[in-house]
């Protein structure tokens, strides 16, 4: 009895913890399932328009969008920050700290304060309103956070574990596909899911230097709020933000492993 009485104040908060952050998640959801009562004021309960109307608008081109935007993302920062992180952890070469510092100050560059230059670029060079022109502007804002990530990983793998298999014969793809990329697999899934959250959840630029054919599904509801900040039709936009959250939970549950063992090496 003893026992669980002190373990009293420990249920309390995560019970607290739970409602604070489940709560809003319900909520939204019975939102998406109601209409305002255009007579008597107020909602209406289980209203199944809203999902009519998300799946038979110009929303699915939106979430559409919003998929080709973030895949190419995840793919293109992957392949290009990994061998820049294996360079950086492995490699001394002339100003790499300063290249390293260069990336990280990137990273902590305001997205806003980009917006106008991107904007009289995008216009000048034809990438206006183009998918390609969103997948560019995110990824030079996704590549310093992988760069950092896969560095501070690569880090803390032995370079002995290099040597030792470029003494064994091991060429540097055989090496990287047999070896490094199997013990960098956390890593990996660390950085596609953090660069998923930045690519999917972004809407500011996306609203900027994109109109509703190619906007994606976050920058539509953006666009959505008046100059005080209300909505139209708050049940389909809260049928929209249930299907933001999906993908995001399946991601989150597929790199749950990587987090969990990318996070124990101390450096992520």
């Amino acid at each position: 009895m003893i026992r669980y009485i002190r373990s009293l104040p420990k249920i309390l908060l995560f019970t607290f913890t739970a409602i604070v952050f489940i709560y809003p998640i319900i909520y939204l959801i019975g939102l998406s399932f109601s209409s305002v009562d255009g007579v008597n004021g107020g909602y209406v309960d289980w209203f199944l328009g809203n999902w009519y109307t998300l799946f038979s608008s110009k929303w699915v081109g939106s979430l559409w969008n919003s998929f080709l935007i973030t895949v190419p993302c995840i793919i293109l920062t992957i392949l290009i920050t990994f061998p820049a992180g294996y360079a950086f952890s492995r490699y001394r070469f002339l100003g790499d700290k300063h290249i390293f510092f260069w990336f990280l100050m990137n990273r902590m560059t305001p997205a806003s304060a980009m917006l106008l230059p991107y904007l009289i670029i995008y216009l000048r060079i034809g990438l206006y309103n183009t998918l390609q022109g969103v997948i560019l502007a995110y990824f030079v804002f996704n590549v310093p956070l992988g760069v950092w990530l896969f560095t501070s990983f690569m880090g803390m793998i032995p370079k002995e574990i290099d040597e030792q298999a470029f003494i064994d014969g091991y060429g540097l793809l055989n090496y990287f596909r047999k070896i490094f990329i199997p013990l960098c697999k956390p890593a990996i899934g660390i950085v596609s899911f953090f660069i998923w959250y930045q690519s999917w959840s972004e809407m500011f630029i996306a609203s900027l230097i994109t109109t509703y054919d190619t906007m994606p599904l976050n920058a539509r509801l953006f666009m959505l709020l008046d100059r005080v900040g209300r909505i139209g039709d708050p049940g389909i936009v809260s049928a929209v933000g249930v299907i933001t959250l999906i993908p995001g939970l399946a991601m989150l549950y597929w790199a749950r492993t990587y987090l969990a063992k990318g996070f124990t090496f101390g450096k992520i």
